[in-house]
């Protein structure tokens, strides 16, 4: 970017891309967002916690400790692109779907739109901004994104996310971004996983809120 700021860019492989992030990354992402149904009740998320990318394993790890409303909760998600599978372990159960899209969906793809570059601090961080619309899972979606100048790397991501059932807005930002892959064990597969019960990927709307699912597709499948 998903969730992923670096979003995925919700194109086809084919698409050429304005910037691509680092072989390997890990940072601490956090995101403030609301949501408002059609029948007008709103709510507020957020939600905190490290996020690893390692595009030559093709395997993206989020550990995430959400706060909606007075629920307060830890899910972990990888996610496979290699075999295509998702993993989402909350509450000492893991579930798992397919995993539509590629790694490749988390640069930012040519059809953006360059909005301009600003500096942060003292001259200590220089950002380029773009924006595009996309289709997500029935969503109409307007992303607004940041990154590094020279690296591509994530800093902020604003979303907009029109959807049959309600609107979503949320803000999300990387912080303590470093290069590599400090413990390879955050893609290891928990031993809770090791079943057979694949569910589709729409299907993740049973098992966890819309606001999660778009926080696992920061930096995952479009």
């Amino acid at each position: 970017m998903k969730l992923i700021v670096l979003l995925a860019s919700f194109v086809a492989l084919t698409t050429a891309y304005k910037c691509c992030p680092p072989k390997q990354f890990e940072s601490t992402m956090g995101q403030f967002g609301g949501t408002c149904t059609r029948q007008g009740k709103s709510g507020i998320f957020t939600v905190y916690g490290p996020l690893h990318y390692d595009y030559s394993k093709e395997m993206v790890a989020l550990e995430e400790y959400i706060s909606a409303g007075e629920q307060q909760f830890k899910v972990k998600v990888i996610q496979d692109f290699n075999s295509n599978t998702q993993y989402v372990i909350m509450a000492g159960k893991c579930t798992k779907s397919d995993l539509p899209g590629s790694i490749d969906d988390t640069c930012i793809p040519d059809a953006a739109e360059y909005i301009g570059t600003n500096v942060y601090g003292l001259d200590a961080l220089t950002a380029d901004s773009y924006t595009y619309n996309a289709q997500q899972m029935g969503a109409n979606v307007s992303v607004g994104v940041a990154v590094t100048a020279n690296e591509c790397l994530p800093f902020g991501l604003t979303i907009f996310a029109d959807q049959p059932q309600a609107e979503t807005i949320s803000f999300i930002g990387f912080m303590n971004v470093t290069l590599g892959i400090k413990d390879p064990s955050v893609f290891d597969i928990p031993k809770i996983c090791d079943h057979d019960d694949i569910i589709p990927f729409k299907a993740m709307g049973n098992i966890v809120s819309d606001r999660m699912k778009r926080m696992m597709l920061t930096f995952g499948a479009r």
